[in-house]
């Protein structure tokens, strides 16, 4: 059973999905490739979790570590780190003028 925060926050992810899918009322040009609608797709989740999206709150990333996680010396992780201490969507967007030689 949902709680009505994952309900409201689950209703939203499949809002974006059927968005970029050109449902409903999307502007998103049916004609734009399948590439660009994921990385639209993935940009609109990481604001949303940034918190620039006005119809919901922002959220925290933080990794759920094991024991055995902690153990590795070569983790980039650790318990309690935010990984998104940042805006991760302009992060994401500069990863992608990079990628295409932008």
């Amino acid at each position: 059973m949902e709680t009505p925060a994952q309900k409201e926050f689950l209703d939203h992810i499949e809002h974006l999905r059927d968005y970029w899918l050109g449902k409903g009322h999307s502007n998103v040009d049916p004609n734009r490739s399948a590439e660009d609608k994921m990385n639209g797709f993935i940009h609109s989740l990481l604001v949303t979790f940034d918190g620039g999206n006005c119809a919901l709150p922002g959220f925290d990333i933080i990794p759920t570590m094991h024991e055995n996680d902690e153990a590795e010396a070569y983790s980039p992780f650790y318990k309690g780190q935010a990984i998104n201490d940042c805006q991760l969507h302009d992060l994401w967007s500069t990863r992608g003028r990079v990628n295409r030689g932008s």
